[in-house]
């Protein structure tokens, strides 16, 4: 077998959608060392990136940009094979800027070619919105 597959997975989302907890949870799975307290998440400053272990062939190295920093994500734009977006779905409010900022990056032409993965983080919480009510508003 050859050397597996790289792919670099560009991670955004809007300040607490769940992007680091995300990107730790897939290490954990995958087998990785992550802190002792998983859920002991702090806003990211800047860009962290993480190399899940090979999977089924395949390398993924997750770039986690801060939603602070909504301004750099294009500087990641081509570098990038594909692309997920993290959606809170208990914040009601941060929905609508959550859809503008989605839209922004599916209108780039250096984005809009790329596989997009949208994950709707929170679903579980007890003042989540319903999935077609996030759907909606995500368009």
């Amino acid at each position: 077998a050859g050397a597996p597959l790289k792919l670099e997975v560009l991670v955004m989302g809007c300040q607490g959608a769940g992007k680091t907890l995300l990107v730790r949870r897939m290490k954990q799975l995958l087998g990785s060392r992550v802190p002792d307290d998983v859920l002991d998440t702090q806003p990211t400053l800047g860009v962290e990136l993480d190399e899940l272990p090979p999977y089924d062939g395949v390398t993924l190295t997750m770039r986690e940009v801060g939603g602070t920093f909504v301004q750099v994500w294009p500087n990641f734009f081509d570098d990038c094979g594909a692309w997920a977006f993290v959606v809170d779905a208990s914040d009601e409010a941060g929905l609508s800027t959550a859809a503008v900022e989605l839209w922004e990056v599916l209108n780039s032409p250096k984005m809009s070619a790329k596989r997009c993965l949208v994950i709707c983080n929170k679903a579980d919480a007890p003042v989540s919105a319903p999935p077609p009510e996030v759907a909606r508003l995500l368009r």
